[in-house]
């Protein structure tokens, strides 16, 4: 075959390219197996999918699927697994790791493996990455698998917020000396966890009290024969078992003893929400639809909310209406709904009472108030002075 000297000129331009860019005839397939210098493929969020061999699944787990969260400039790791929150110091070099000072709170769960996990940390001595997939291992052994969570929040208390508030938990807090937890269902319910989680008992609560002066809510419940009397005040609250900062202490009254200590709430907004709800409001939209004042025999609806009486009053564009209602910070329940009985055109009464009933949280941004069922907005009102 013969070649021109343009075609061989052409040739071996070509070949010292692929030369210079370093790429060998005896090249393996690329891999993401740490090497010295690489340890930050260790940052980020990865989930526990199996340990000891075992697959796991979020139904064999209180809050869900273990994770841990890895901070390698930091050397700090922290987590949850599935029961309790932990953090600790976490050092690695090319392929080795180490976990130690691991520090967690004590609560009893119905599904807990805490032992099995925290052994599996603080006895591995190396690592394999490859496709999002951690492997942690005691020399050859493998210990704990973890999947990569891509996109997660760089903020433990942000990941346990979205865990409760996935199970629908509006207010959560905990304490020691003995262990305790206490978590609101939305601004009618609490649930009380204490003596190492050998007692549990519901409560319905019967009236919040807001407090502009000193920022704080209480909240009045009883249950079983029982009260309880919650305060939450919005002051920088630490855990004194994981060393974690929360924005509010609370401190809570049951059976003649004083419960002293942190929480938050899951949603987006906080207790600031609380006293700019108590005002006047326009109703602008029901779920998707925008109203217009047209729709509606008397005008636009509207709704006056009273914080200090527990109380709201208003009308439906057609009938008048008042009801009862709890408010703890971004929580809110409307009951008791009665209202007058005119016949009203577009059936927008029935919707009306169904958003108030179904709420169970909301914000307050640009003068609108969106009442919500978790992340569902169910109507959207207009501030007016």
């Amino acid at each position: 075959m013969k070649f021109s000297a343009h075609t061989t000129f052409i040739f071996i331009y070509l070949f010292i390219l692929f030369l210079k860019s370093g790429v060998s005839f005896s090249q393996e397939m690329e891999t993401s197996q740490p090497t010295e210098g690489t340890e930050t493929f260790l940052n980020g969020k990865w989930e526990l999918t199996m340990i000891d061999n075992e697959a796991v699944t979020a139904s064999s787990f209180t809050y869900g699927l273990p994770f841990i969260e890895i901070n390698i400039k930091e050397r700090m790791v922290n987590g949850n697994t599935g029961c309790n929150t932990f953090s600790g110091k976490v050092t690695s070099e090319g392929e080795k790791i180490k976990f130690e000072n691991i520090l967690a709170t004590e609560i009893a769960c119905q599904y807990q493996r805490d032992g099995e996990f925290f052994d599996a940390l603080q006895n591995c001595n190396n690592y394999f990455i490859d496709n999002g997939i951690l492997s942690l291992k005691s020399d050859e052994a493998v210990r704990a698998v973890f999947q990569k969570i891509e996109g997660a929040g760089s903020i433990i208390r942000d990941s346990v917020k979205q865990i409760m508030f996935d199970k629908g938990i509006g207010f959560y807090a905990s304490g020691h000396e003995p262990p305790w937890t206490v978590e609101f269902t939305g601004a009618e319910s609490l649930l009380f966890n204490f003596n190492t989680g050998i007692e549990v008992i519901n409560f319905k609560v019967i009236e919040t009290i807001n407090d502009l002066r000193d920022d704080s809510i209480t909240i009045l419940a009883e249950g079983d024969g029982d009260d309880i009397i919650v305060r939450i005040l919005k002051r920088e609250c630490t855990d004194l078992m994981s060393g974690k900062k929360f924005p509010y202490e609370i401190k809570l009254n049951f059976d003649d003893m004083l419960y002293v200590g942190c929480g938050d709430f899951t949603t987006e907004r906080d207790s600031s929400g609380t006293y700019r709800i108590n005002d006047i409001w326009v109703l602008e939209k029901l779920g998707d639809e925008e109203l217009n004042k047209s729709d509606f025999k008397t005008g636009m609806p509207m709704i006056e909310i009273n914080i200090k009486e527990n109380s709201f009053m208003g009308n439906t564009g057609c009938n008048k209406m008042n009801g009862s209602m709890k408010n703890i910070g971004s929580l809110i329940f409307f009951s008791k709904i009665a209202s007058t009985r005119m016949m009203c055109p577009g059936g927008y009464d029935s919707r009306i009472f169904s958003a108030l009933k179904e709420s169970d949280n909301f914000e307050i941004e640009n003068m609108k108030l969106y009442l919500k069922s978790g992340d569902k907005v169910l109507a959207v009102w207009q501030k007016i002075d």
